[in-house]
């Protein structure tokens, strides 16, 4: 590990989690929707627009050129994830759902290790469901429209907990593992009720979803000295990726 990662490790894993730890108190439940209409007289149901904060700790027009930093914030324990935002790419440590939570690890990261960085916004569409499920389908249609952001805040909440010593390692992992299960059982139940052709579009998205966090629990490591909380924020910044693209299909 470099010189810059051992004295500033314990400062940016702070950082990153001072201005989060009040995101454990009450936040809203989101639903989503992506089921073509398939009765005309069925009532709609919407969901509300979901905006989240990114840090982005740089940008440039070459992936390259991002994508060569990454391992030095991966192992201070950010998630060096990059993301293609129209034609440039950032390289993103984390992402809050509340901006003044955003700005505060922005200003503390400016302060105590002169990094300049950006908040970047990315919303995520509001969508309607047009369609005449019985209620047991609902259920199942509400859990996995909902998996995606579920599976974000839980695993935000665990990176948190990591960083703030709530949880040691084994812990982290094992709450990961409860992620895995609940995100995998949602599949299963969406594949029971809605077979074949049916959802196909989503069903996909929610197999690739499902593969990443087979890779979160095998522990595998994007760059060799990755800490586990950085790949905790890589793998829920990847998820967020996955259903942004869906969402904007």
């Amino acid at each position: 590990m470099s010189n810059f990662c051992k004295k500033h490790k314990k400062i940016l894993l702070q950082a990153l989690a001072f201005a989060s730890v009040l995101l454990f108190l009450a936040i809203p439940i989101f639903a989503s929707a992506i089921v073509p209409s398939s009765t005309q007289n069925a009532l709609p149901l919407s969901s509300p627009p979901l905006k989240l904060y990114f840090l982005s700790l740089n940008k440039s027009s070459v992936c390259a050129s991002v994508q060569s930093l990454a391992a030095d914030y991966q192992a201070l324990g950010a998630g060096g994830f990059v993301w293609k935002d129209e034609d440039c790419f950032r390289l993103l440590s984390s992402c809050y759902e509340k901006e003044n939570d955003a700005l505060l690890v922005q200003n503390s990261l400016r302060q105590s290790l002169n990094i300049e960085s950006e908040v970047f916004p990315v919303a995520f569409d509001s969508l309607t469901i047009n369609g005449d499920w019985d209620g047991q389908s609902k259920k199942v249609l509400a859990r996995a429209t909902n998996s995606f952001v579920d599976a974000y805040r839980g695993l935000f909440d665990i990176a948190i907990s990591l960083d703030t010593s709530v949880y040691n390692e084994i812990s982290a992992r094992l709450a990961v593992n409860t992620i895995y299960t609940n995100f995998s059982s949602t599949l299963a139940d969406l594949n029971t009720l809605f077979d074949g052709d049916v959802l196909v579009d989503f069903k996909n998205t929610l197999s690739q979803g499902l593969s990443v966090l087979e890779a979160l629990c095998s522990g595998k490591t994007i760059s060799a000295n990755q800490t586990y909380s950085s790949l905790i924020k890589y793998r829920y910044i990847e998820m967020l990726q996955l259903y942004n693209q869906f969402l904007n299909k």
